[in-house]
């Protein structure tokens, strides 16, 4: 398993350099399923058409919401 999560690590790492047009990757430190360590930070750093936004709590759902506004989040 430790394999295929080293070889798309590898892939994302690549990749970021070679996204063309203006994006912006928004992610939560404390998210499960994008954790911090994989985060290639230092290739958006380098990138002059990929920012990201790394916001301290907030997991994996908690930026959506649903499609009452006068409710919570999904995770509420």
């Amino acid at each position: 398993m430790w394999y295929f999560c080293f070889i798309f690590l590898l892939i994302l790492l690549l990749q970021v350099k070679k996204i063309p047009i203006p994006t912006l990757c928004l992610n939560a430190d404390d998210d499960c399923f994008s954790p911090y360590d994989g985060i290639p930070r230092e290739e958006m750093s380098e990138s002059e058409t990929v920012i990201g936004v790394i916001t301290r709590g907030g997991g994996h759902t908690a930026f959506m919401r649903t499609a009452n506004p006068n409710q919570g989040s999904l995770v509420d």
